[in-house]
C-alpha cells in the first residue's frame, strides 16, 4: 500500500516539474537516449594519479610547482609541494583530466627553475638529476684570457653568448680567475697581483702584490668554506687566504699524466674537487694534510684533441672547459665519464673560467613561522601550518558539475537545472600534508523550477574526528542539521557538508546568467591533524557531490554510480528509470546506464534549455560511447567540438 502511494505522489511531482520547467522535450526522442556505452565507463573526465619526484641533490629546501600542459600548450598549475633539505624524494597523489598528456614539473630554488615535462599515467615518475638545466636564473660563468679580455658565458640561454665585463682590465691580460658568489667578487691573477672585481660596482681592489709562483699561475678556484683561493701550476698546489692572498697550506700534486701544464680548478656543489690541466680531466681523491700529498686519478681519455685550460662546474653541476686557441672551444664534460661535446665556438680565447651560480644555497634560510619552510619557498612565511596549495581543476580555473533533477525520472538531458562551478584548494605543510581545505563554489546555472540543495560527501579517508571546523555554508531553511564541527549530522562517523540548501539565494533563474547575477560561496574545512593525501582520499575531486530535490533532504541525486549518504530514502531506488542496486554497487544510473549528473573538470558551457547536450556538444556521444578513450576533451573549446546555437554563454 504504501509503494502504490509513493508511486502517486511521485507521478504527481513528476508531472508538475514537467508543467513548470519550460520547453521539456520529450527524452525519448534525444540523442542521449541513444547512447550505447561499454560495461565500466563512469563518465569522468579527471582521475587520481600517483606523481612520484625524485631528487639527486637536495642540497636546500625547494618547491615542486606541478601544473597539467593543456591541450593549446598553456600550463595550468595545480599547486606545489615540498622537499626540505636533505630530502631527496616525494609521492603526491593529483587530480588531472583524462584528456591530459603531459604533467609539467618545475623545481624551484632561490628563483631558480628546472622543468622537466613528464608524460600522465596511473603512476608518474619525475626525477630531478644534477645535470639538468635552470632556465630562470641569472648566473654565469665567468673569464679572462692574456689578451687582456674580461667575460661572461650565459651558459643558461642555450645560446652560450659571450660578452665583455670589463674593457679596461688594469695590468694587461690574466690566465686565471675564481669567483667568489657570497660576495659577489672574481679574482683574478695579474703576474705577481692578486686583485678582485666587484660586480655590483664595477670596481677592482688589490688584495696582493706577490704569490707562492713568484707570477702568473693558470689555475684558481675559490672555496668559499674557508674563504681561500686554491691555486695550482703543474704538479704544486697551494691555498691562500682571499683576505690578504697569504698562503695556508701547500701541496704536491701526484698522479697527473704529462703535460702538467695549464689547466684549472674546479669545486662541484657536493664539495668534490675536479681539476685539468694538458693531459686531461682529473677528480682530487685525497688530500693528505699530514704529508701535504694531493692524490689524483684520471677521468677522461688519453689524447684529447685540444688542450684544457679552463674549468666551471654550474649551478646545475654541469662541468664546463675553455681551450685557448684563437677559436676557442666551450665544452661540456662529463665528470663521471669524460665523454664530451662541444657547444660553442667563439673568436678569442679562454685562458680560465669561473662560475657565478644562483644555487640553491644563496636563499636565505629564514623561516619566520617555523614551520620547516624557509620563506623564500612558502607561500605562506608566517603561518607555521601551511606552506603551500594544491587545487582542482587548476590553482585559477573552475570544474563543473551539472545535473538533471528528476530522478528517479529521467529528465531532458540538457544537464542544466543546477550547474554548479568549483575550485578544491588544499592547504599543505612542508612534508606534503593537508591542513585545511578551501572549497569555492559558483553556481553557473538554475533552469530548473525546483529550488534544490547541494552536498558533499569527503572521502571514506577522512572521518569526523579529523574535522575542527567547517565555515562560509549557506544553510537557511532549517532542515539542515549539523554537528558542533559544522558537518550533517546523521552519517556516523562520515562526513558530509552541506555549502547551500537553497539553488535560489545562490543564483538568479536561467542558463546565461552574468556574473553579478551569481554568489560566490567559500566553505572552508579546518583538519583536527594533517592529513595525508594518499590514506584520506582528498586527491579524489570532486569527491561525491550531489543535490537533493527541492529542499527535500532524503531526495539525493548524485553522480553516476556514487553511493548516496545515510540520509538517503531507499524507497526512490528502483523507481521510474532508476536501475540502482545496493547489493551490486550500483547507483543513479538508468537502465541504459545513463546518469542524472556529469563532472567535468573545466568550466562546462551551459547548454540551453531543452537542448539535448549530444547537440551542443558534437563529440559528447563519440566520448561515452568509446567508453571514454576518444574526444577525451569533448568539453573543450576546440575546433569541432561545440555547436555554439545551442550553448548560451558562447553568444
Amino acid at each position: 500500500m504504501r509503494r502504490i502511494n509513493l508511486l502517486f505522489v511521485l507521478l504527481v511531482v513528476f508531472l508538475a516539474s514537467c508543467w513548470n520547467q519550460r520547453d521539456r522535450n520529450d527524452p525519448s526522442a534525444s540523442g542521449f537516449e541513444t547512447i550505447q556505452v561499454p560495461d565500466g565507463f563512469s563518465y569522468k573526465t579527471n582521475y587520481k594519479i600517483n606523481l612520484s619526484v625524485g631528487d639527486d641533490n637536495p642540497s636546500a629546501s625547494a618547491f615542486y610547482e606541478i601544473a597539467f600542459k593543456d591541450t593549446d600548450e598553456s600550463e595550468l598549475s595545480l599547486g606545489r609541494a615540498f622537499l626540505e633539505k636533505g630530502q631527496s624524494h616525494f609521492d603526491i597523489q593529483i587530480n588531472v583530466p583524462t584528456h591530459g598528456k603531459e604533467l609539467v614539473i618545475t623545481k624551484v630554488t632561490n628563483g631558480a627553475e628546472i622543468k622537466e615535462f613528464v608524460p600522465i599515467a596511473p603512476q608518474t615518475n619525475v626525477n630531478f638529476v644534477s645535470n639538468q638545466r635552470i632556465t630562470n636564473c641569472t648566473s654565469l660563468i665567468y673569464g679572462v684570457n692574456n689578451n687582456g679580455e674580461f667575460f661572461s658565458i650565459d651558459q643558461n640561454s642555450g645560446n652560450y653568448e659571450w660578452t665583455y665585463v670589463d674593457e679596461s682590465m688594469p695590468d694587461g691580460g690574466s690566465i686565471a680567475c675564481a669567483v667568489d658568489k657570497y660576495n659577489g667578487r672574481v679574482y683574478v691573477n695579474f703576474g705577481k697581483k692578486l686583485r678582485y672585481f666587484t660586480i655590483a660596482d664595477s670596481t677592482w681592489t688589490t688584495v696582493a702584490t706577490t704569490n707562492p709562483f713568484n707570477g702568473s699561475y693558470p689555475r684558481m678556484e675559490y672555496h668559499h668554506g674557508n674563504n681561500e683561493l686554491w691555486i695550482a701550476n703543474g704538479t704544486k698546489m697551494h691555498i691562500l687566504d682571499a683576505a690578504d692572498g697569504s698562503t695556508k697550506r701547500s701541496f704536491d700534486i701526484q698522479g697527473l699524466e704529462s703535460p702538467t701544464g695549464g689547466g684549472d680548478v674546479a669545486i662541484s656543489l657536493n664539495g668534490d674537487v675536479y681539476m685539468c690541466c694538458f693531459s686531461g680531466l682529473y677528480k682530487i681523491n685525497e688530500i693528505d694534510t699530514l704529508n701535504n700529498i694531493i692524490t689524483t686519478s684520471r677521468i677522461s681519455a688519453e689524447g684529447l684533441p685540444w688542450n684544457p685550460t679552463s674549468l666551471a662546474i654550474d649551478e646545475n653541476d654541469r662541468l664546463f672547459m675553455g681551450t685557448n686557441n684563437s677559436n676557442s672551444l666551450f665544452i661540456e664534460m662529463d665528470k663521471e665519464t669524460g665523454a664530451y661535446d662541444t657547444v660553442a665556438i667563439y673568436n678569442t680565447k679562454i685562458n680560465d673560467l669561473g662560475a657565478f651560480p644562483c644555487t640553491v644555497e644563496e636563499c636565505p634560510q629564514t623561516d619566520t613561522d617555523g614551520d620547516g619552510c624557509i620563506d623564500c619557498i612558502d607561500e605562506f612565511p608566517e603561518d607555521p601550518s601551511n606552506c603551500g596549495t594544491v587545487s582542482s581543476p587548476s590553482k585559477f580555473g573552475f570544474g563543473s558539475v551539472a545535473f538533471e533533477d528528476l530522478w528517479p525520472s529521467k529528465g531532458d538531458y540538457d544537464f542544466n537545472d543546477i550547474v554548479v562551478n568549483y575550485r578544491f584548494k588544499l592547504f599543505v605543510n612542508g612534508s606534503n600534508e593537508v591542513t585545511k581545505m578551501e572549497i569555492t563554489l559558483v553556481q553557473k546555472a538554475r533552469s530548473a523550477s525546483y529550488d534544490n540543495g547541494f552536498g558533499i560527501a569527503l572521502p571514506d579517508g577522512v572521518s569526523q574526528s579529523d574535522i575542527v571546523s567547517v565555515t562560509g555554508t549557506n544553510l537557511t531553511t532549517g532542515n539542515i542539521s549539523t554537528l558542533a564541527n559544522g558537518t550533517e549530522s546523521g552519517h556516523g562517523d562520515r562526513v558530509v557538508i552541506i555549502p547551500f540548501d537553497q539553488a535560489s539565494l545562490m543564483s538568479d533563474y536561467g542558463t546565461c546568467l552574468e556574473d553579478a547575477k551569481r554568489n560566490t560561496l567559500v566553505v572552508t574545512v579546518t583538519f583536527s591533524n594533517p592529513m595525508n593525501l594518499e590514506t584520506s582520499g582528498l586527491a579524489d575531486f570532486p569527491y561525491n557531490p550531489f543535490i537533493f530535490q527541492n529542499g527535500v533532504r532524503s531526495h539525493e541525486i548524485h553522480l553516476f554510480n556514487e553511493a548516496p549518504t545515510a540520509l538517503y530514502d531507499p524507497d526512490l531506488f528502483q523507481t521510474f528509470e532508476d536501475n540502482s542496486d545496493m547489493e551490486n554497487n550500483r547507483y543513479y544510473q538508468t537502465f541504459a546506464k545513463h546518469p542524472w549528473g556529469l563532472s567535468i573538470i573545466h568550466d562546462y558551457r551551459v547548454v540551453d534549455e531543452g537542448i539535448d547536450i549530444t547537440s551542443a556538444y558534437n563529440n559528447f556521444k563519440a566520448w561515452a560511447e568509446s567508453g571514454g578513450v576518444t574526444n577525451t576533451d569533448w568539453y573543450k573549446d576546440n575546433a569541432g567540438n561545440r555547436n555554439t546555437e545551442h550553448i548560451c554563454t558562447d553568444r
